[in-house]
């Protein structure tokens, strides 16, 4: 059997082990999953598994885009029309601010002033599959779950933009760029006959199909560079234009705890490909620099709500965002010290921020505090 495959069936194995024991100590499954994907790496490092890791990076984009399939069915866009002057406020609010701070952190641990202010940009990006991990768990619905489930999608792509264009790097502006039209390109492909399905095993099927459609495309315009933003872009865009919306919704909802788990296993082992030793108390700085600007930010454009919506948005797109990569083109010295620093941090602010995320939609009282009764689906049958 081949290594890569043996190395994902352990991951996923590890991955589910450690979410149910996340579960158990009232944390989300996404947490446990993380924390199960680092463990079993650290346990086998060095070994020849660990080498075949790259492999798993196809696999990782169709789980992300599953899940922002689910994200596009989850975001009610007449709502968010309504609010839209108040996010985009907000959004720019966040990415002023998480840039500024997160590149003062840069600067002060010596980086040059390009790369600080990419890693800036790069940490403003919030994971929105983080995010639809924890509301899907929670089974949260209303206002604040739409906003941040709206404004993770958005810092995502304000944030490779800004990346794109403080890089000076043509070639990194055009992978990014291919992405971004790939992204749409898939998106209408899976539109069309999703659109048209309303059985369960079919949209399940389309989905699926899709994801594939997702990696191969994304590897033939960018090397796999964006992949992830390719899959986040046509998830989004096929969740929120489908016309039978709620129906795809429902389905997707089944797969969303599975995808997580087999999504978070998957990344949890992506910091080890660095050495964490040497980036670990200069993450932790950036995840601080973060927090602050993003509190910084909910204060400014909302007061106590902006806050709370802070907290819940924690979770950084690093290991997902394409930033990484995108870093490593650049000529300078310190730009490969800054792709492991944006490693080390997306991995601490995911695996910590989740636990915010759940916290912050509790409090707002948009997620139930009871679980869901199994056998609630036969009360309308009696």
């Amino acid at each position: 059997m081949d290594d890569a495959v043996l190395w994902t069936g352990l991951l996923l194995l590890a991955g589910t082990a450690a979410a149910m024991a996340g579960l158990a100590l009232k944390l989300p499954a996404a947490t446990g999953a993380l924390m199960g994907g680092f463990l079993l790496a650290a346990a086998l490092r060095g070994a020849d598994l660990l080498a075949q890791q790259p492999a798993t990076a196809w696999l990782s984009s169709m789980l992300l885009a599953l899940l922002c399939f689910l994200l596009g069915a989850e975001i009610d866009l007449t709502r968010i029309a309504r609010m839209r002057q108040s996010i985009l406020v907000t959004a720019t609010a966040q990415a002023v601010c998480v840039t500024a701070l997160v590149g003062l952190a840069g600067a002060a641990l010596g980086l040059g002033w390009r790369v600080s202010a990419i890693l800036g940009a790069a940490a403003a990006a919030t994971s929105p599959a983080a995010l639809m991990a924890v509301a899907s768990e929670a089974r949260a619905r209303g206002e604040m779950t739409q906003r941040i489930l709206t404004l993770a999608p958005l810092s995502l792509l304000a944030a490779i933009a800004l990346g794109a264009t403080l890089s000076g790097d043509a070639r990194w502006a055009a992978m990014t760029a291919g992405a971004l039209a790939a992204g749409i390109a898939c998106g209408l492909v899976i539109l069309a006959p999703l659109s048209r399905l309303t059985s369960r095993g079919a949209i399940v099927s389309c989905a699926a199909g899709g994801a594939f459609l997702l990696a191969g495309a994304s590897t033939l315009t960018s090397q796999g560079m964006s992949l992830p933003l390719t899959a986040a872009i046509s998830g989004f865009m096929a969740g929120s234009f489908i016309p039978n919306r709620e129906n795809v919704r429902d389905v997707l909802r089944d797969l969303a705890l599975p995808c997580t788990v087999a999504l978070f296993a998957i990344e949890g082992a992506g910091p080890l490909k660095q050495d964490l030793s040497r980036s670990f108390y200069a993450a932790l700085l950036v995840v601080a620099a973060r927090a602050a600007g993003l509190f910084l930010a909910g204060a400014l454009a909302r007061g106590n709500q902006g806050s709370r919506e802070a907290a819940a948005q924690i979770p950084m797109a690093a290991m997902t965002s394409g930033a990484i990569p995108g870093l490593l083109i650049l000529r300078e010295p310190e730009a490969a010290d800054a792709a492991a620093i944006l490693l080390a941090a997306g991995f601490i602010s995911t695996a910590t921020g989740m636990i915010g995320t759940r916290w912050a939609l509790l409090r707002s009282g948009e997620a139930p505090l009871t679980p869901e009764d199994p056998e609630a689906w036969r009360a309308p049958l009696r």
